[in-house]
């Protein structure tokens, strides 16, 4: 199911920083800030999006740094979007009972021109 952040509830700036993942039409700006993504996490995370959409993927802070290179977030970003994409094109098959979903409608409508 899509979640939808209010980046007005970060604790910091909002920064961009340009990907270009497999499988999407690209270059995709993304949109990211720290936060407490909901009201009941303990730590904090990192919220991002791919720039004019509302849907937000969401990282705890401390597991990120683990992942990270050079300091940036660039190849985390791709990662999870290149492995998005496939796990999206999957509902579209008709294979896994996923043509009725109404989540499924919502993501179509966020990422379908995007999207390869």
């Amino acid at each position: 199911m899509p979640f939808n952040f209010d980046f007005n509830n970060s604790l910091g700036e909002i920064k961009e920083i340009t990907v270009n993942p497999i499988g999407w039409r690209g270059p995709l700006t993304i949109e990211y800030c720290e936060a407490r993504a909901h009201d009941y996490d303990p730590l904090l995370s990192i919220c991002w999006r791919v720039k004019g959409t509302q849907h937000t993927f969401t990282i705890y802070e401390k597991r990120i740094i683990k992942h990270i290179k050079d300091g940036s977030y660039k190849t985390h970003f791709e990662d999870i979007l290149q492995e998005f994409a496939k796990e999206y094109r999957s509902w579209f098959e008709g294979k896994n009972g996923m043509q009725r979903c109404e989540w499924r409608d919502e993501y179509q409508k966020e990422y379908g021109t995007l999207i390869l």
